[in-house]
């Protein structure tokens, strides 16, 4: 039997908390999107991606209501972007899979972005001969892909790597395992979205200091800074980049992942240039 990687436990118990009932009336919902958007934006962020999981994006309505709360929350902070994506966990049946990727292409006509993929034997070795086939009809449908892998060990990584359409790898933490693997990640100019908070809270990693943020940027490999679940991890993107400095990354470093996650988000060309200036326009203010 496979060994269970540490954190897993841990993952599985926070996968596990019921949504609740109140989700299915709308103005929940809509609330809901308003209050996380709103936290963002307050937190310092001007552009935030957020994920849908479950059975959300079998919800016709969820990306109108979406871009709704966003525009409620750029008449008090101008500028601010969000985008929808849909996290499509792959389990045994091919049915459910099928029904949530048809949802998400569907949902691409109306502004969903991109697609975060998860195999369900996570931390083992997966099958991802279906992953790869939806894969390519979510990238024809013109959404981006991203894939959760080596968070708590190292497979799934190489296979990510793999997938079509592909432009970055959730957490990746493992990659940092061998320098096969980091040369492997340097190589495919594919961008790790590291998740300090979290990969030290659900065990990917025993302490804020070990966490190979650093062997990543020394390695030229494309890094930005996520939350992960920010409710879940009692985090901000404000804390994030507060680790990211303790652990040794300069201003300079942290503008440059910042650079990163515009360059390597799923947004359209326009709104990258907007935030590309925004960018400038704070760098040159702070000089």
């Amino acid at each position: 039997m496979a060994e269970v990687p540490p954190g897993m436990p841990r993952l599985e118990s926070i996968a596990a908390i019921p949504v609740p009932q109140e989700d299915a009336d709308p103005s929940y919902f809509r609330a809901r999107i308003l209050d996380l958007l709103f936290e963002a934006a307050r937190s310092g962020a001007f552009y935030v991606e957020v994920r849908f999981g479950r059975d959300t994006i079998l919800r016709p309505e969820f990306v109108p209501m979406f871009r709704e709360a966003e525009r409620t929350v750029q008449s008090e902070f101008p500028g601010f972007m969000a985008e929808p994506l849909g996290t499509l966990i792959f389990g045994p049946d091919p049915v459910q899979n099928e029904k949530r990727v048809q949802a998400c292409v569907d949902a691409a006509d109306d502004g969903l972005r991109g697609v975060d993929f998860v195999p369900q034997l996570y931390s083992q070795e997966a099958n991802w001969s279906p992953i790869n086939q939806a894969a390519e009809r979510l990238a024809a449908a013109g959404l981006g892909i991203t894939a959760h892998a080596a968070e708590f060990s190292t497979a799934n990584l190489m296979a990510a790597l793999q997938v079509p359409g592909l432009t970055r790898i959730g957490h990746g933490v493992y990659g940092a395992a061998s320098e096969k693997m980091i040369s492997h990640l340097s190589s495919s100019g594919v961008a790790l979205e590291c998740c300090i908070t979290s990969n030290v809270i659900l065990g990917a990693v025993d302490s804020y200091l070990e966490h190979p943020i650093r062997k990543f940027v020394d390695a030229d490999i494309p890094v930005t800074l996520n939350t992960d679940d920010p409710m879940h991890f009692s985090t901000t993107i404000e804390h994030e980049y507060a680790l990211a400095s303790q652990l040794g990354l300069s201003d300079l470093k942290l503008i440059d992942l910042t650079r990163n996650a515009i360059k390597y988000s799923f947004t359209s060309q326009d709104r990258k240039a907007r935030l590309f200036a925004r960018l400038d326009s704070h760098v040159l203010a702070a000089c």
